[in-house]
């Protein structure tokens, strides 16, 4: 009798260190380590909301809410152009500064040549942007109104289709450069790699993820891997890591037991193969979470929008190919609800800054000192978007207002 009282004095006490950990390195419930140092946040004002941002290092550009591409320079933000699309990020890269205009159409600037896509290229508007040096690829929609990935290289002052992958695309497609090949040279054009859809009709008309790597002049398929029903890939974005010497790709399997961290390389005996290399625990049914890396680390948020976990994932000496999490940090949040973003977290050097689970701090960690967080950068409204921009980060916030920070 004496007993159930002091069970749930117990329960509540363990509530309140859960509640008081989050933001907090999950070692200060063990050590006290100093607490983050806030550092300011330089606004950028503009004289119109912004949708989206894009860095490329050297420079800040922004798409407004009024389909205006701006470039910031200096101290000032440029007009660029009119009639860009809001609900796409421009992309940018080898001289190149690319968008999707809001009737569809691939819009590029470089050296101050403007051109546009020929008639009929109707780019979809959550799908990515991939410049490369000799092309640029974009999701179009086919005739049939399916999503078709598209090369396309300049000639003259237009942009044509030179190729057209096999038609298996998701509609928020978002392609990378990148090769599997282990063999493949460093002159070499990299591969493209994608998510696309399944194969129809597999476990009883099911459709599964795929994973894609595809030629990067002619678009067909050099490998794919579609796990088995139960199985799924889960993911939009590729990312490229070298897991033990190996070019790999950091995502997500589901099934049964909810979401795993999983690492996908090329089949060694099979030629147009992929497998899974290295796998972690699954979390349980119902349970999500959110791959980062720096293309070295393994790391991973847990139930993002529940408690969210920072893990990192490192191999289990126990069993070959079995990853092992250690539970880093409590209270982040990569994704709102109900956005179509995944993907919040920026690499600026060794430091990962990640926005917290009410996204109104954006939290730096330190991954030469076990991911400690060093500093925090305090935000008015809820971060929207943070991309790496010169020696800090650039912020959109979702009022449409852009700031930078500089990292210590």
């Amino acid at each position: 009798m004496i007993a159930k009282p002091r069970m749930r004095s117990a329960r509540r006490r363990l509530l309140r260190s859960f509640a008081s950990a989050a933001l907090l390195p999950a070692a200060a419930l063990a050590d006290s380590r100093p607490e983050p140092r806030t550092l300011k946040i330089r606004p950028l004002p503009a004289d119109e909301r912004m949708a989206q941002i894009h860095s490329d290092g050297a420079w800040l550009w922004a798409v407004s809410h009024a389909a205006t591409l701006w470039q910031h320079t200096g101290d000032r933000w440029r007009r660029i152009a009119e009639g860009i699309s809001p609900a796409t990020p421009p992309a940018s890269g080898h001289g190149f500064v690319a968008a999707r205009t809001v009737e569809g159409a691939l819009w590029t600037l470089s050296n101050g040549t403007r051109r546009s896509s020929v008639d009929g290229v109707q780019l979809l508007p959550h799908a990515r942007l991939l410049v490369t040096r000799s092309a640029i690829f974009g999701v179009a929609r086919g005739q049939s109104g399916e999503p078709r990935l598209l090369r396309l290289e300049a000639e003259l002052d237009r942009w044509e289709p030179a190729a057209v992958a096999p038609p298996v695309m998701q509609p928020d497609t978002r392609p990378i450069a990148y090769s599997l090949d282990p063999q493949q040279g460093s002159e070499a054009e990299p591969d493209v790699v994608v998510f696309g859809r399944g194969e129809p009709g597999r476990a009883g008309g099911a459709e599964t993820a795929r994973l894609l790597s595809l030629d990067y002049r002619t678009l067909r398929v050099l490998r794919s891997l579609a796990p088995s029903p139960p199985h799924s890939l889960a993911d939009m974005t590729p990312r490229p890591l070298v897991w033990r010497g190996r070019p790999s790709l950091l995502t997500v399997r589901v099934g049964p037991n909810g979401a795993r961290l999983a690492v996908i390389a090329a089949a060694p005996g099979a030629p147009q193969g992929l497998e899974v290399i290295a796998l972690g625990a699954p979390l349980g049914e119902g349970r999500s979470l959110l791959p980062i890396t720096d293309g070295r680390q393994l790391l991973a948020v847990h139930a993002p929008h529940v408690e969210g976990a920072l893990h990192l994932y490192e191999p289990d000496p126990a069993e070959l190919g079995a990853l092992r999490s250690r539970l880093l940090l409590l209270g982040v949040n990569m994704q709102p609800t109900g956005a179509r973003e995944l993907d919040a977290a920026a690499w600026s050097g060794p430091r990962l800054v990640l926005p917290s689970q009410d996204r109104r701090q954006l939290l730096v960690l330190d991954s030469d000192a076990d991911f400690v967080a060093r500093s925090a950068i305090m935000l008015s409204a809820d971060a929207a978007a943070v991309h790496a921009h010169r020696d800090g980060v650039a912020v959109l916030d979702t009022e449409g207002r852009v700031g930078w920070a500089q990292l210590p």
